[in-house]
């Protein structure tokens, strides 16, 4: 059906990206990118990054998609008693060259371990470059106990390299 009507949807850009929205002002879907690969993420699968965040615990278990042209810095909260066990998925979402994605910890003093990583450096940032990042590249990473100052890296899709 050529040429089919959307009805009942309003557009709003915002930081960059265009979310549809039902008349009620609720998302239903978000669409960004750039002119070499547009991305579009249903509303309800997650949250839509386009700009550096500091996470939180209202963020745990939510998916983080980074869709941008710029870097995109997520800091991590104290991975002690303020997010004990708590985690955290960031997936490229951006086009092949669109976003350099960075997670650090909040301070210098917490550590990232497990893949991806040297057993023997202490690693604080892990980065997604321009240079190596692929839609869909991604990672999980998971606080430690309640007196533990580090972050466990589950699952690492795509090439990131590890900053001490």
């Amino acid at each position: 059906m050529a040429g089919a009507e959307i009805a009942n949807l309003k557009g709003t850009w915002k930081n960059g990206v265009l979310v549809l929205e039902d008349l009620n002002g609720v998302d239903i879907v978000t669409i960004g990118g750039s002119s070499t690969g547009m991305r579009a993420i249903p509303a309800g699968f997650g949250s839509v990054v386009t700009t550096s965040m500091t996470l939180s615990q209202d963020d745990v278990g939510t998916v983080h998609y980074s869709l941008g042209t710029t870097t995109i810095t997520y800091t991590l909260p104290y991975a002690g008693s303020t997010c004990a066990h708590a985690s955290f998925t960031i997936i490229n979402a951006g086009s092949t060259a669109g976003v350099d994605i960075i997670v650090k910890a909040a301070v210098t003093t917490e550590i990232m371990v497990g893949c991806g990583t040297a057993s023997d450096a202490v690693v604080t940032q892990i980065t997604n470059t321009l240079a190596t990042a692929q839609p869909g590249d991604a990672c999980h990473i998971n606080a430690g106990g309640s007196t533990s100052n580090i972050w466990y890296l589950t699952s690492l899709v795509g090439t990131w390299a590890s900053t001490n």
